[in-house]
């Protein structure tokens, strides 16, 4: 597996952050909704989002080592995994309730026809959520440190990337406490 991808079987800073989005997520899923969950990773976090939201979820990765590692710890009914490219889904339009995306566009040059498909497959009025570090955070000095990022958005680049596909979006920061100095 990537080291980029949660590690089910080690502990890291990155837990709190991951596990936080798919609780969040939940919230905008309704019990028997289809979800996909595209670049799903380990799967713990597709797992988790069908036990908190009651819901149908497709956790896609296009790595197929990692997709079969998900199907032995956290395939069952209401979760399947597939090896997908998010950039080329499968999928006839309108088919998810919901979509989640976490850290995942930042993995791709071809992150505008990610947006555009995740557009393309979910219903009408269907909840998108959508991670990607903001580059003055993560790599405040302009220089991209984190290797299997291709592409770092600022703000403004990533409103400007949503509008073109969505006409009605919302844009939330999440801080994690692991990028803030501590004081004592």
């Amino acid at each position: 597996m990537a080291i980029e991808r949660q590690d089910i079987n080690k502990k890291s800073p990155w837990w709190g952050e991951h596990v936080y989005r798919y609780q969040t997520a939940a919230k905008y899923i309704r019990p028997g909704n289809n979800v996909l969950d595209i670049a799903c990773g380990n799967g713990y976090g597709t797992s988790l989002l069908h036990e908190l939201a009651k819901c149908n979820v497709t956790g896609a990765d296009i790595s197929e080592e990692t997709i079969l590692l998900c199907r032995k710890h956290f395939e069952a009914t209401g979760v399947k995994f597939e090896i997908l490219n998010a950039a080329q889904l499968p999928y006839d339009d309108n088919t998810f309730d919901a979509i989640v995306s976490f850290g995942t566009i930042e993995h791709s040059n071809d992150y505008a026809k990610i947006v555009a498909e995740l557009c393309r497959v979910a219903k009408k009025n269907a909840a998108i959520l959508i991670s990607t570090p903001n580059t003055k955070i993560v790599s405040p000095k302009g220089i991209v440190e984190n290797p299997f990022h291709l592409k770092e958005f600022t703000y403004d680049e990533l409103h400007k990337l949503l509008s073109s596909v969505f006409s009605d979006f919302q844009i939330y920061g999440q801080k994690y406490n692991r990028y803030s100095k501590k004081t004592f």
